[in-house]
């Protein structure tokens, strides 16, 4: 489900999409070893704090991806995981 930006959302719905955007480009490079497990958490984590705090703080809900947040994703937002469990 795509959701419509909460007001005062916006900034963290584009960080979660230009976050997204290098974990999905970089996810490789993190299975093959060529990126350190440290500065992969580090970024992972961030990027899911951001979508903890879009959907605590601004009520938000459905997915903030609006492309490739689907379940053959390797990386997914909160409410589309919440879907395949």
């Amino acid at each position: 489900m795509v959701a419509s930006p909460v007001k005062g959302s916006e900034l963290l719905v584009h960080r979660l999409q230009k976050g997204h955007d290098w974990l999905i480009a970089n996810y490789d490079s993190y299975m093959d070893g060529k990126l350190d497990d440290e500065h992969w958490y580090r970024a992972f984590n961030a990027w899911d704090g951001l979508d903890h705090m879009l959907r605590t703080v601004y009520g938000y809900k459905g997915c903030p991806i609006e492309r490739n947040c689907s379940e053959e994703s390797p990386i997914i937002c909160r409410s589309c995981g919440d879907k395949t469990v």
